[in-house]
């Protein structure tokens, strides 16, 4: 996996959207910007691999903001497994809040997304390392709004290369 795949987006007017805190497991080896969950015991923990795990359960409920080797770093020793307990900073996923990748794809293959695009429904998709949005999935929990450019302005405004794409919740907040 890789750090920041998936970051809240800053708007000019707004900040990052709903933060929540939990004790990190100590066995997670997540990356900010990644897909994460708090599992039975209440700790966070990587939410895996399976594209529609946000409509199920136990289901990621948002984006790491910081990663667990950052926080371990930070902690003392740098070793995660002292590190359980320290909390870690989630954006939760709800449909107020956009994010925004740069990873797009279309039934799990790389693409750039056009404006005809926009308005899709789409749902999180590990797409080798990458965790990005993809618009071929079976259940959908996420909707296009927006594509970005280079500096993350709008790109359709701006008439730019497309290099990345906000999106929000379809409903409500995650589970």
């Amino acid at each position: 996996m890789a750090a920041n795949d998936i970051l809240p987006y800053t708007a000019s007017g707004g900040g990052h959207g709903r933060i929540i805190t939990a004790p990190l497991d100590a066995s997670s080896t997540h990356l900010r910007g990644e897909p994460v969950l708090i599992d039975e015991a209440g700790q966070v923990s990587i939410a895996g691999n399976d594209p529609n795990f946000a409509v199920q359960g136990a289901g990621a409920i948002g984006i790491a903001m910081v990663g667990a080797q950052q926080i371990a770093d930070a902690s003392g020793d740098g070793t995660i497994a002292n590190s359980e307990n320290q909390p870690v900073q989630i954006c939760v996923f709800d449909n107020e809040t956009e994010f925004f990748t740069r990873n797009m794809s279309d039934n799990g293959t790389a693409i750039v997304f056009t404006i005809t695009d926009i308005g899709d429904e789409c749902n999180l998709e590990l797409v080798g390392s990458a965790w990005g949005i993809d618009t071929t999935t079976t259940r959908t929990n996420f909707k296009i709004t927006g594509l970005l450019d280079d500096d993350g302005r709008d790109a359709i405004i701006q008439s730019t290369t497309v290099t990345g794409a906000r999106f929000r919740r379809l409903y409500g907040t995650s589970p």
